[in-house]
């Protein structure tokens, strides 16, 4: 099995240019879900949703300043933090000028996955599985970055997203192509990870 939290926290303990910040781990015991099933999580995957009940990490670069961040969803959280989406959506509905069906649609079939400390979230899009960026000022600024895709599917986001320490882009259009995340874009170089052992 490939535990890419435990890879993480390995990676970064073994690279002195690293700095761990906050590292919260708590474990738990979870049964394959419908969602799960339904997204075509593949073992490694559903392994880490029946293996982790939070997971928070930050980390610094300290040669650059950039962060890297992880606020993992957990299973039992997930239809919590999307009815949270919605109500937010509902009570901001009537303020929003431009985009107001697409915003609504989106939000009401978006499933967080991935937490953001200014309020943006990775969440699965469950018409299609696709990994997509939710913009916490879709409200205000209408859509720019929210619903750019970052992954086809929640296997390609573990994979990609753990080879690159899980950086944290301020822009995230910067390191994606249409496909989604481009690891071979220069943002990422200085943070792949040129061997991970399962």
């Amino acid at each position: 099995m490939m535990d890419y939290f435990e890879a993480l926290i390995e990676n970064l303990n073994n690279n002195n240019e690293y700095e761990i910040q906050t590292c919260v781990i708590v474990r738990g015991e979870f049964q394959n879900s419908d969602f799960l099933l339904q997204l075509k999580a593949d073992k490694d995957v559903l392994e880490i949703y029946e293996k982790y009940k939070r997971v928070k990490i930050i980390w610094k670069h300290i040669p650059s300043g950039d962060y890297g961040e992880v606020d993992f969803v957990a299973l039992d959280e997930i239809e919590k933090e999307h009815n949270s989406l919605v109500n937010i959506m509902h009570e901001l509905y009537q303020y929003i000028e431009n985009d107001k069906e697409q915003i609504k649609t989106d939000v009401e079939n978006w499933f967080p996955i991935f937490r953001f400390s200014n309020g943006d979230m990775f969440c699965v899009d469950s018409r299609n599985g696709h990994v997509v960026f939710y913009e916490h000022e879709v409200y205000d600024t209408g859509i720019d970055l929210h619903g750019l895709v970052i992954a086809n599917d929640i296997n390609e986001l573990f994979d990609k997203w753990s080879k690159c320490k899980f950086f944290d882009l301020y822009d995230w259009s910067k390191g994606v192509n249409n496909q989604g995340l481009d690891l071979s874009k220069q943002v990422f170089q200085p943070h792949i990870c040129h061997k991970i052992e399962s």
